[in-house]
């Protein structure tokens, strides 16, 4: 019976279903290399937040199941920690693969009403990803992040949001052909899309999963990656870039792309 369900499905069905599975596995490997750190960084927040919870009188929401605290309106900052991985995404980013991310922040949220509420504050992530070449490349960008959310809140902690997020480069540098380069050609800015969902607890515990889509480039029109190969004796030649294992005019589509697991713990002003 599996089998004849499985031949029933169309081949674009089959490897869209394929395709999330490799995502997912390759999302599992590269949290692996800081699981450590974020578990420990992790289990430190909770501590400091069932303190502050215990001292708030937050425990009689708890026993009694009571998400109205939740709801009421007003400010609450909330610091976050999270792991996941990220990559790039475009008609140009082939031959990128995830690398394993962390990613840290504190939101300033203001609830409107039962439904409603907007976030802003400061946060920091990893990008880049690994390139699949005979060099071991790889390419990293680290982000200060500004989001502006709205957040949509459907029932019992559950809610989720979207927005727009400019980001600002701290750092970069990359590898390619066995050299490092510092990473000054790429664009110091990107403009995304995240969207996420979050649950929160009544203690005020928050775990939240996002996804963020970059909407410019990494190399823009006035960018450009040298071709780090030239013949002999040749200068670089400043018309093309070589990125990913092949080579493209400077004109391309490389955006960033990430998706994170947090946990947090919202504080109420």
């Amino acid at each position: 019976m599996i089998f004849n369900y499985i031949c029933s499905l169309s081949r674009k069905r089959l490897c869209l279903v394929i395709n999330i599975f490799n995502l997912s596995l390759n999302i599992l490997q590269v949290m692996k290399k800081y699981l450590f750190i974020t578990l420990a960084m992790l289990a430190a927040l909770c501590g400091s937040a069932q303190h502050y919870g215990h001292r708030q009188g937050v425990q009689r929401y708890r026993s009694a199941g009571n998400y109205r605290s939740l709801d009421a309106r007003g400010f609450s900052l909330m610091p976050r920690l999270g792991v996941g991985g990220s990559t790039f995404w475009g008609d140009d980013a082939e031959g990128c693969n995830m690398r394993a991310s962390l990613t840290a922040g504190l939101d300033v949220n203001y609830r409107l009403n039962r439904l409603i509420s907007f976030t802003s504050g400061v946060g920091f992530a990893m990008r880049g990803a690994d390139i699949d070449d005979r060099a071991d490349g790889y390419l990293r960008i680290n982000h200060i992040d500004i989001p502006m959310l709205i957040n949509f809140h459907v029932g019992r902690g559950w809610s989720f949001y979207t927005g727009v997020q400019p980001s600002f480069k701290v750092w970069s540098k990359y590898r390619a052909g066995g050299v490092e380069y510092d990473g000054d050609d790429l664009c110091s800015y990107d403009v995304s899309i995240p969207i996420g969902v979050n649950y929160t607890l009544p203690s005020g515990i928050n775990f939240g999963v996002r996804a963020t889509l970059g909407g410019v480039s990494i190399v823009d029109d006035d960018d450009v990656i040298y071709d780090y190969a030239p013949a002999r004796g040749a200068a670089p030649r400043k018309d093309r870039y070589y990125y990913g294992g092949y080579y493209d005019y400077e004109d391309c589509e490389i955006y960033n792309f990430d998706i994170s697991f947090s946990i947090g713990y919202k504080f109420h002003l």
